[in-house]
């Protein structure tokens, strides 16, 4: 199965992105009002259609459900580029991103289509009904239920790509529903312990943990590193918004409010939700872990659903003047520089957003933006402290450069490595045979030595001229040596066919005599 893929960017790369955002049609500004929260809202969709749900979001890229045709496909928004990846004839639903890759439901099964090769494939086949994937780099989760001898049981699963294995986490008569995945975390809301309580699996150790004891009902968790969040009734007086630290296991309270808080999502250092105002109608408030604050997004009379967060991007869906659904996405960008205040090293500065080398100073202003003494003017990698030199052009900082004056000839033998047109210095003179008047240092100018060397090799030739003249004369008394003894051979011969002839004849002779003697006798 070619879907496994990762996409990793740059920094650099992300600022960019998110400053072209601002050039996007439909770009709305939200400033300051009451206690709201400053950034850049968009919307997405705009398209006069009741049914759009489920957005997700990764990085700069947004996915979701849409029936503006005749069911519902999966549709994604890429920097200010909309297209359609599903066209399936079934309906296609809850889709979930990651990189390339799109999980959703459809016709109750899994399925994942990659962005990069435009494939799509099934990932589940079995009997029963496979609902809400979520998916961390190459691995998916869902939850499976399966109705036999009047009994419905519940699984959570697990798919992963690279080796094209499912794998059982949970399993039992009791429900358990929308798992999320972070790393190696998946977590759910099972009903095993007679009302809703919030469950962990850790994948690398194999171990399932009960995260809540509480009697009231604990619902809708999310995950992200270190953090897990959901909503809790535990105090009565609606759903407040509490946290979990998994790596010592302690428990804290995020909202503390007379109405209820609703999706909680969670990614780096920001957790949002939707809370329900009056008139029925919902804002979205996030909360920032480093430093506890909290501060609201909307401040507007309508419902808000779905919501789902990146960083410092959250999407979900709301109608418009006409009560049309579309799509949303907030940035905070407290500044409004266009650069999301996750990955602005000035938040509160328009003019600046990044400070490569940590000295406070923005690289706007910083005449050494690395740090390593050599002023950007002068500086080949004016943002990589480890390279500022890059002699032959090539892209490659002399420090990484195996030949830094792309002479073909490796830095570790060349006698000159950042100068093209030498490579050698024979006497150790430091100077470079192509320029040295005596490479050799035997203190005869280099041009005498070549007239030297020319005589003698004059001189080789022509001892090799007499050498050859000799040699014909050899070869011609070998010929005669070989001929005359090639004459020997052949009257050899001969001699050796006439003696033969008369031995045989004599042999001749002397039987007939003898077969003569024996007739006479008989």
């Amino acid at each position: 199965m070619d879907v496994k893929t990762k996409r990793t960017r740059a920094t650099s790369l992300f600022l960019i992105s998110t400053m072209c955002l601002a050039m996007f049609a439909g770009t709305v500004t939200v400033t300051d009002s009451a206690e709201a929260a400053t950034g850049q809202l968009w919307n997405l969709t705009s398209h006069y259609n009741d049914y759009v749900y489920y957005p997700a979001i990764w990085e700069d890229r947004v996915v979701w459900q849409d029936a503006r045709g005749s069911n519902y496909d999966i549709y994604c928004w890429d920097q200010g580029t909309e297209s359609q990846l599903t066209t399936s004839s079934y309906t296609d639903y809850y889709p979930r991103i990651y990189g390339d890759l799109v999980t959703y439901q459809s016709n109750y099964d899994i399925f994942v289509y990659n962005m990069s090769s435009g494939t799509n494939e099934q990932l589940t086949f079995g009997s029963g009904y496979y609902y809400r994937p979520d998916i961390w780099e190459d691995t998916i989760v869902y939850y499976h239920y399966l109705y036999t001898s009047g009994v419905y049981n519940y699984t959570i699963r697990m798919y992963d790509l690279s080796t094209d294995t499912e794998t059982t986490l949970s399993y039992g008569p009791q429900y358990r529903y929308y798992p999320k995945i972070s790393d190696d975390i998946v977590v759910w809301y099972d009903g095993r312990d007679g009302n809703a309580e919030i469950y962990m699996y850790n994948i690398a150790t194999s171990t399932e943990t009960r995260v809540t004891t509480q009697s009231a009902g604990q619902y809708d968790p999310d995950v992200f590193g270190n953090y897990i969040v959901w909503r809790d009734y535990r105090y009565g007086n609606g759903y407040e918004i509490l946290g979990y630290r998994i790596s010592t296991g302690t428990e804290f309270r995020i909202t503390s409010n007379s109405v209820s808080e609703y999706d909680p999502c969670i990614h780096g250092d920001y957790v949002a939700w939707r809370q329900y105002q009056s008139g029925g109608r919902y804002d979205i408030y996030y909360y920032k872990l480093s430093t506890g604050a909290t501060d609201r997004i909307t401040d507007t009379p309508v419902y808000k659903y779905d919501l789902d967060i990146w960083e410092d991007r959250l999407v979900w869906r709301e109608p418009d003047s006409n009560y049309y659904y579309n799509v949303y996405m907030f940035m905070l960008d407290a500044d409004l520089d266009g650069v999301g205040d996750a990955h602005d090293d000035f938040p509160t500065d328009a003019s600046e957003t990044l400070d490569t080398d940590g000295d406070f100073i923005g690289n706007n202003k910083d005449t050494d933006d690395d740090a390593d003494v050599v002023k950007d003017h002068l500086d080949a990698f004016p943002l990589d402290r480890s390279e500022h030199r890059d002699i032959d052009g090539d892209g490659v900082g002399d420090n990484a450069d195996t030949d830094d004056d792309n002479d073909g000839v490796p830095d570790t033998t060349d006698a000159f490595p950042y100068n093209p047109v030498e490579f050698r210095d024979s006497d150790g003179d430091g100077i470079g045979d192509t320029i040295d008047p005596d490479a050799d240092g035997d203190g005869v100018n280099d041009y005498l030595d070549m007239m030297n060397q020319l005589n003698l090799v004059q001189a080789d030739l022509a001892r090799l001229d007499l050498d050859l003249d000799n040699l014909d004369t050899d070869l011609a008394s070998l010929g005669t040596t070989i001929g005359n003894r090639f004459d020997g051979i052949v009257t050899d011969l001969s001699d050796l066919d006439t003696s033969l002839t008369a031995t045989l004849s004599t042999m001749e002779t002397d039987l007939l005599g003898e077969l003569g003697d024996v007739n006479a006798s008989l």
